[in-house]
């Protein structure tokens, strides 16, 4: 996972700025994944990675959005890729006016993964279920 720098924002704002945000629309933008089925099932030990990054991708007065880039991966002793999903979200939110592009980029790189996480936990869920194997689990948190 890349490294992202954290901006020094007061506890105070930030408080207040992640308090004033409603999360309008979580849209999946893009999406691909597959499997490898016997290679999966021949397999005893898998070991499951994600990575997730969110930046900024639009800010107004009122509102911005985030876009985020989701990467689940299986793999096993024999098989460097058993199960890969790749996942791009666009995250619409409002916020109190006049909203602040450093808060904004702090949210990003500290506290929007938490809004994220259930969608995508989903997901994968999901879609790994649909491939017919048994769903893959993402941890409650990350």
């Amino acid at each position: 996972m890349p490294t992202v720098k954290r901006t020094h924002v007061r506890p105070d704002r930030y408080t207040n700025f992640v308090q004033s945000l409603d999360l309008v629309i979580i849209a999946l933008t893009s999406s691909s994944a597959q499997i490898k089925r016997d290679e999966y099932f021949k397999e005893k030990q898998r070991d499951l990675s994600v990575a997730v990054t969110l930046k900024p991708k639009r800010l107004s007065r009122d509102y911005f959005d985030l876009q985020a880039e989701a990467k689940v991966k299986l793999t096993g002793k024999r098989s460097d890729c058993l199960f890969d999903l790749s996942a791009t979200y666009e995250l619409h939110f409002h916020g109190k006016p006049p909203l602040d592009a450093k808060l904004v980029r702090h949210f990003a790189s500290s506290d929007a993964h938490v809004v994220l996480w259930p969608y995508l936990r989903e997901y994968v869920s999901d879609v790994s279920a649909r491939m017919y194997i048994p769903p893959i689990l993402l941890p409650v948190s990350r």
